[in-house]
Parts: C-alpha cells; sequence; structure tokens
C-alpha cells in the first residue's frame, strides 16, 4: 500500500510541476503596409480628390503566451519604411528599419492584455496589436 501511494504521489506530483513549467514560444510577426491612393471620389454631390491612404498592420496582431513563457519574437518589417515595435510594460521599443527583421525576446511575468504599438508613428497610421499573457 505504501508503494502504490508514492507511485500516485510522484506520479501527481510530476503531472502538476509539469503543467506549471513555462515553455519557450515562438512567434513571427509580419508588418504589412497598405498604400492606397483615390484619385477622385464622389459622395453626395462633393468631389473629394486625391485621396492617401496608409496604414500599417501587424500579422497576427494578438499573441497569446502563459505567464512565465519565454517568448521570442521575429519581426519581419515588410513596409517600405522604418517601423516601431513597443510594449510598454516589458521596456520594449524596437526601431526596424523597412525590409529588416529584428528578434525581441521577453520572459511573461506579468498576466494581462499588453498593446504592441509604433512608436514612431501617429497610432492612426500603424494599427496596435497585443501582446495576451494568461494564467495557467
Amino acid at each position: 500500500m505504501k508503494v502504490t501511494k508514492a507511485i500516485l504521489i510522484g506520479f501527481l506530483s510530476a503531472l502538476f510541476v509539469g503543467a506549471a513549467q513555462a515553455k519557450q514560444v515562438d512567434f513571427t510577426v509580419v508588418m504589412e503596409a497598405d498604400d492606397i491612393n483615390i484619385p477622385e471620389l464622389k459622395v453626395e454631390g462633393v468631389t473629394i480628390k486625391n485621396i492617401r491612404e496608409f496604414h500599417v498592420l501587424n500579422q497576427p496582431a494578438g499573441l497569446v503566451v502563459h505567464k512565465g513563457d519565454t517568448v521570442k519574437i521575429t519581426v519581419d518589417n515588410k513596409s517600405p519604411i522604418s517601423e516601431g515595435f513597443a510594449i510598454d510594460a516589458y521596456g520594449i521599443k524596437e526601431t526596424i528599419k523597412a525590409g529588416e527583421k529584428a528578434t525581441i525576446n521577453l520572459t511573461a511575468n506579468k498576466t494581462g492584455a499588453f498593446t504592441i504599438w509604433c512608436h514612431l508613428h501617429p497610432k492612426g497610421i500603424h494599427l496596435p496589436g497585443s501582446l495576451n499573457v494568461v494564467e495557467d
């Protein structure tokens, strides 16, 4: 009986410790730019000329990890200009030149939803993403 209890306790302890172990999580985030030009647009009798819309989007926009995970984010900037990649809660603020990649490493030691944003451009141009750190 003592052997059975010892085996059972050992098995349950291994399950509990194994479930709580942090892991390495790797992401690749691609920054893509959309640059749209509309030479002329008529809306409700008003003519608008030379409309330009430019925005940048991170794909994927949302990253989900568990508290304690070691996170490696490779950022591939396919935008024609330099872009920023910042996560304030983790002290991350990187500038990535057009056509280049950067690797960002962090340990997910805070739970919550943290905005990933571009610190170089107005917020309406580079659409934000999020790092979501959840408890096990």
